[in-house]
């Protein structure tokens, strides 16, 4: 039990820490304020648990902390989905979405405080408080809901990876989409698994799921710079955003970068792109050799063929990048 309690409090900690730190970093930006309220309500359900597991305390302290982490665990939910919202600007949150999911939260709320919605019944094997749901419907409808914004979470994030983002953007996403489908599972078993098995408790796994989280989210902001404007994200993200298409080579003449707008344009895919020479693109796609060696700049119009097999008037322009010593480095078209 000691070891379970260190684990609700660490966690509780950094989470805590987490959730400032986000919100330090910009207290303006909306996905910060999302998930510093994720984070929060994480924390809390973790402060709750604490309570709730430990077997010194009184069945009205437990109590107590059962309809905070119940509420805490509600907030969670509302949160993840939000932030995800956000962070993948797949759904925008209106006022519509924060009414009723403020509606949401409210209602559960006046449950908890007008009725007897749940209580602390007696102590299971590990001499723990056992928490007993007396309004049955209930209880199914918040855990329908519950489980499905996280659901809906996880779809979001899945449709974002599959489109057309930078390459940080994506590993960001997986490694959140991952841990936060091994702690749902591990949460989901938490509950299910005593239903089934009578026999069978594990309180721990509240704890790996937590774990999973806050090991997932810790390691997106340390290694890929999660909250972080970097001057290289920043330059990314314009050229993604360019309506024109660009295309980006190193001395070697293979292509580096390119952006989104040149797949729409050429009607093809990142794979027919990406670590390919620019010269045989420029023939695959207008039938023409050009011998980039001995042109620095130029401006000319040609027809390229779309993967469609469609006939499209484009204007190439290209450019030679070189460094201070007008070396060569790469190309710019």
């Amino acid at each position: 039990m000691i070891a379970m309690h260190f684990i609700h409090n660490s966690i509780f900690i950094i989470l805590l820490g987490l959730a400032i730190y986000v919100l330090n970093k910009n207290k303006k930006e909306l996905l910060n304020q999302m998930v510093f309220g994720l984070l929060m309500f994480f924390s809390l359900w973790s402060l709750a648990l604490s309570f709730i597991q430990n077997p010194l305390v009184t069945k009205k302290t437990a109590e107590i902390f059962m309809h905070l982490g119940h509420l805490a665990n509600i907030g969670f939910g509302i949160f993840i989905f939000l932030s995800i919202c956000t962070f993948t600007k797949l759904i925008k949150p209106n006022k519509i979405i924060y009414a009723l999911l403020a509606l949401y939260f409210i209602t559960i709320l006046i449950f908890q405080l007008t009725t007897n919605f749940a209580s602390i019944t007696i102590k299971d094997n590990f001499n723990l408080w056992v928490i007993e749901y007396n309004n049955k419907h209930i209880y199914l409808l918040t855990s329908i809901i519950h489980n499905g914004l996280i659901l809906s979470s996880f779809i979001l994030l899945l449709k974002f990876i599959r489109g057309k983002i930078d390459f940080i953007q994506k590993k960001q996403s997986l490694i959140i989409l991952i841990t936060g489908i091994i702690s749902f599972i591990l949460a989901s078993l938490n509950v299910f698994l005593p239903k089934l098995f009578t026999q069978f408790q594990m309180p721990l796994l509240v704890d790996l799921c937590m774990i999973v989280f806050v090991v997932g989210l810790v390691y997106s902001i340390v290694k890929y710079e999660l909250f972080e404007v970097t001057p290289k994200r920043v330059v990314n993200q314009i050229i993604d955003t360019l309506p024109i298409g660009i295309v980006i080579t190193d001395v070697n003449d293979q292509i580096i970068k390119f952006n989104n707008s040149l797949l729409d344009i050429t009607n093809r895919n990142k794979n027919d792109f990406k670590n390919k020479q620019i010269k045989e693109i420029i023939q695959t796609l207008t039938g023409k050799n050009f011998d980039l060696d001995e042109k620095i700049n130029f401006i000319e119009q040609l027809n390229i063929v779309t993967a469609k097999q469609e006939t499209k008037p484009i204007l190439l322009f290209f450019k030679k990048i070189t460094d201070n010593y007008n070396r060569p480095i790469g190309f710019n078209c």
